[in-house]
């Protein structure tokens, strides 16, 4: 039957598969990961939405769309058979970039074209080896640095840091939904490649975020990042722990908790 909704029809015009895709993501991420109310973010800003990938990244069919496009930035060709990024290995910070990964190696394994992983641990465990880095990644691989969604950037950046400690080369940082509050800007300070799947404008979203009063080292995520937060030297940023409080998906996107500001949830 034919499908003339008002995505039916945008599809139907795409120019090629790969526009196709994505509008399939725009459209999920639209219809499953927002609401739009008032909400206080771990900064102190007041956000007129709430974006939150992890139903879809956590749904077969949401999570190929995401893989999908990661291979059109990626430049991944053939189903996974063909990669012109040159990297060994891809990962990102717990828990949003877990589904993305472990989809894209699944993918690699279905087509025998070997890529390794990893993820980045939010707090650095008091037992075992303790290290902030887990997969298979090795000293001296080029890797990918990929998370769900980026605010000021401040997790994805942490995430790049810690793989580079771990003797690893930055290739690429991509986030699949950027909400546009200085990510870009930091990255460029820093050095490393970045890329975004998407964008708020994208998704059609007004972006009335205000700050309503300042977290506990004063950031503010409508201003983009704080040059205290992060020094760039030689191409290499420091971002200290805690500059950015963070969510148990990727440390950007709000998470609804108990309680009330005003009028506005308390999400962090």
């Amino acid at each position: 039957m034919r499908d003339d909704s008002e995505l039916g029809v945008k599809i139907r015009k795409a120019r090629s598969y790969r526009d196709q895709g994505y509008l399939k993501l725009t459209d999920a991420i639209q219809r499953y990961c927002l609401e739009f109310g008032e909400y206080q973010l771990s900064s102190g800003a007041i956000s007129n939405y709430y974006l939150d990938l992890r139903p879809l990244a956590l749904s077969s069919s949401g999570l190929f769309w995401i893989v999908y496009c990661l291979h059109d930035v990626l430049q991944v060709e053939g189903a996974g058979r063909s990669i012109k990024t040159e990297f060994d290995a891809i990962g990102g910070p717990c828990i949003g970039a877990d589904p993305i990964v472990g989809a894209f190696l699944y993918n690699q394994g279905r087509v025998k074209v070997p890529v390794r992983g990893f993820l980045v641990r939010k707090e650095e465990k008091t037992y075992g080896k303790k290290s902030m880095v887990i997969g298979s990644v090795k000293p001296g691989d080029k890797v990918v640095v990929v998370e769900d969604v980026c605010s000021t950037g401040t997790s994805l950046l942490r995430a790049c840091q810690l793989i580079k400690e771990h003797g690893c080369e930055v290739v690429q940082a991509i986030c699949v939904v950027d909400r546009l509050a200085g990510a870009e800007t930091l990255f460029n300070a820093c050095g490393i490649p970045y890329k975004s799947i998407l964008t708020i404008n994208d998704l059609g979203i007004n972006d009335d975020t205000t700050t309503t009063e300042p977290d506990q080292n004063n950031q503010q995520v409508d201003s983009g990042p704080p040059k205290e937060n992060c020094e760039a030297v030689g191409g290499s940023c420091r971002v200290s722990d805690g500059n950015e409080k963070t969510n148990s998906t990727s440390g950007e996107s709000p998470k609804d908790q108990s309680g009330d500001v005003g009028s506005a949830k308390v999400v962090e």
